[in-house]
């Protein structure tokens, strides 16, 4: 079955979708993004996730629909591809202009939306959390930007950081920002563990305000543990006796190797198998559905 895909308040099949040569989205990257999962049918957070998407969208000045027409249309956009685990991706543009950057004279907005199959399982999921490699981009996250903590559709940085990343075989890159500092990696926000402390750079540093990584702080704090948000220098990077890092596919995956260098004997260590596992139980919890242990795929 051809994937259907949600389009300014219709649905299409994907080859039949189309927008405007001049929407702001395509020249520009002016517009904004959300990445979610659905386990069993339900979408997780879907609140927090179209909550900064309204925030942000208001910061630019560009008008959402309601919430609630968004969050049905996400809904019945599942069922009419016939999925239940699956990530979605909600994009939202200023819509076509003249063709010249005047933001004044866009509009409407564009919304699109799609799904994909998306779950733990096989190939996938033993990449992602047993065998975790990052490198630290030569590129540099602009914490002095407007768009800094903005998941906005200028995407580059992020793009060239993981293909060079890709190119030394590493699976991801950690961005630094115009301090030196670390701030996050292209696709996700990054914690660190020392003595018992965990630990992730503050918003001010450039990162994204995730989702995944605020679950997290407040699991931690719910678990008992200390957790906090801390100017981080490269040099913590193998100062740590675990690193994880965390978003809405990937939920916690332990790095195991830092420019080639490994992390600690033993990935994933027990505060992040930890966490994981209480992600997961959170995803059970607000799904109804059991869960496994995440990561059962990872006994190095």
């Amino acid at each position: 079955m051809e994937q259907i895909v949600y389009l300014n308040k219709e649905f299409f099949p994907a080859t039949q979708a189309s927008i405007s040569a001049f929407d702001h989205g395509f020249l520009y990257g002016d517009g904004l993004f959300e990445t979610m999962r659905a386990y069993g049918g339900h979408i997780f957070l879907l609140d927090r996730h179209l909550g900064r998407l309204e925030r942000s969208a208001k910061w630019l000045g560009i008008p959402l629909p309601p919430l609630d027409e968004l969050t049905g249309a996400l809904c019945r956009l599942l069922a009419v591809n016939g999925l239940k685990d699956a990530s979605i991706r909600l994009t939202v543009s200023r819509g076509p202009g003249p063709g010249r950057p005047e933001l004044e004279l866009c509009g409407p907005p564009t919304v699109l939306a799609a799904v994909r199959p998306y779950a733990y399982g096989g190939e996938e999921a033993e990449k992602s959390l047993s065998r975790r490699r990052l490198i630290v981009s030569c590129i540099r996250r602009n914490d002095l930007s407007p768009l800094a903590g903005i998941k906005s559709l200028n995407y580059m940085d992020s793009l060239l950081a993981r293909e060079e990343a890709h190119r030394t075989g590493a699976d991801d890159a950690i961005l630094l920002n115009t301090r030196g500092e670390i701030a996050e990696t292209s696709t996700a926000n990054i914690f660190f563990v020392q003595d018992q402390l965990i630990l992730t750079p503050p918003i001010e540093s450039g990162c994204l305000p995730g989702i995944t990584r605020q679950v997290v702080l407040e699991i931690a704090q719910a678990m008992g543990f200390r957790a906090l948000e801390k100017v981080m220098m490269p040099q913590d990077l193998l100062c740590s006796d675990e690193i994880f890092v965390t978003n809405s596919l990937i939920e916690v995956a332990p790095v195991q190797e830092v420019n080639g260098q490994r992390v600690h004997d033993k990935i994933p260590g027990p505060i992040t198998r930890a966490l994981a596992q209480a992600y997961r139980e959170m995803v059970g919890t607000f799904c109804g559905i059991a869960r496994e242990d995440p990561l059962k795929l990872t006994r190095e």
